[in-house]
């Protein structure tokens, strides 16, 4: 399976060098990774006061034909708001585009592909209603409630604290990392 990762130059403003995030991606996944310089501010027609729904950029995506041999990975400068949230570090439609913004992440390619990884996996399926590991809590639907990178995070305690898992090891939970 190919990643495609897609990422305008916001992005490149927020942490310089969009290799450091391909290197943390394909640490955990052994799929070739294929980017893609997005044309000059392909989102600013969906900014409202600076932010952006992330659902309006996955859309761009599902307009295409679906390459169900790829996943794809948006990174974009914008600040990301999805409806009822006051922003969003990342978030993943249906299964087919993830995307995640750098506008919150302080500079650090390492919480870029951190937050990348996880909507990766969400479209994968990977945390679901049926599995024990899931996070029922209202606002928490599709985490795990355990150590693990696919746990809701929603602010910057919740991503430094993933962000000290990492780098002590801890990816993905026993449950995670067995289904």
């Amino acid at each position: 399976m190919q990643i495609r990762l897609q990422y305008d130059d916001g992005v490149l403003a927020d942490i310089g060098d969009i290799r450091r995030v391909e290197r943390e991606i394909t640490g955990m996944f052994s799929d070739p990774v294929v980017r893609r310089r997005l044309a000059d501010d392909p989102y600013g027609a969906y900014q409202i006061d600076g932010r952006v729904n992330p659902m309006a950029i996955a859309r761009e995506f599902v307009r295409k034909p679906v390459d169900v041999d790829a996943l794809t990975l948006v990174l974009t400068g914008y600040d990301l708001a999805p409806p009822k949230l006051n922003y969003s570090y990342g978030a993943t439609w249906k299964g087919v585009v993830s995307v995640v913004s750098t506008h919150r992440m302080g500079g650090s390619a390492l919480k870029t592909a951190i937050v990348g990884l996880h909507e990766l996996l969400h479209q994968i399926g990977l945390v679901g209603e049926s599995q024990p590991q899931y996070d029922h809590r209202a606002g928490f639907d599709g985490h795990c409630r355990n150590r693990c990178l696919m746990r809701a995070v929603n602010g910057p305690s919740d991503m430094e604290a993933v962000v000290a898992d990492w780098r002590r090891g801890i990816k993905l939970c026993g449950q995670c990392a067995g289904i």
